[in-house]
């Protein structure tokens, strides 16, 4: 008992250095500088289940310190979207919760609108480039059962930068597919957009479900 109360927090050290490290890290000029230094006691470091999105949004995490809430302890859309999936296979956003996932970014800070002004820009080769370090860290301190990539720019970047594999197959016919990254299965999901007409579509698709169910009860 001993022995595992000092792996937590000792585990909780490293995280907590890790997140001190993200938010001081100021080497892409593009990107917003500001963000909030994340919640270590609303993180589950126990998590399963580990989610990549593209970048850090605007108004949550670099706002709050907390994924998908706002400042405000509202939750974002993408939040709000994103558990009506996850509850399908008992989990959850809820950092109360013992079963919250964990959710990081391929690019640790917010890039800003992009040119039209509708929706986030893209990071760039070398701002992703510059971040990918801290998600193996983050990987590899939780140490998931099931990796999910939500939305063709995460599963693009993933694959590109951790994977190391060519991915030539269409975004769509690649969601629900199993891969593998360090014996981590790996699956592409539909981004948890309400201006995302295919994500409603996988919340039935029960092969989708069932599979992570069956990952996730696997020792």
């Amino acid at each position: 008992m001993k022995g595992e109360k000092l792996n937590k927090i000792t585990e909780n050290e490293k995280m907590l250095e890790l997140f001190n490290e993200i938010k001081n890290c100021h080497k892409c000029p593009a990107m917003y500088p500001e963000k909030a230094l994340r919640k270590i006691d609303q993180t589950n470091l126990t998590a399963d289940v580990f989610i990549v999105s593209q970048a850090l949004a605007r108004d949550t995490l670099r706002e709050s310190g907390i994924n998908f809430y706002k400042l405000d302890g509202s939750i974002g859309n993408t939040g709000k979207q994103l558990d009506k999936f996850l509850s399908l296979f008992d989990r959850t956003i809820n950092p109360a919760s013992a079963k919250c996932v964990y959710n990081t970014e391929i690019a640790q800070c917010y890039p800003g609108k992009n040119k039209t002004g509708k929706g986030d820009r893209k990071p760039s080769k070398q701002e992703m480039e510059n971040c990918i370090h801290f998600l193996i860290k983050e990987i590899n301190l939780i140490n998931p059962k099931l990796i999910l990539l939500m939305g063709k720019s995460s599963r693009d970047s993933f694959y590109k930068y951790i994977i190391k594999k060519e991915n030539n197959s269409g975004f769509s016919e690649q969601v629900g597919n199993i891969d593998y990254y360090n014996k981590i299965p790996v699956i592409p999901i539909q981004h948890a957009s309400g201006a995302n007409p295919k994500y409603s579509g996988m919340l039935e698709d029960e092969s989708i479900i069932k599979n992570i169910k069956r990952l996730l009860n696997e020792q």
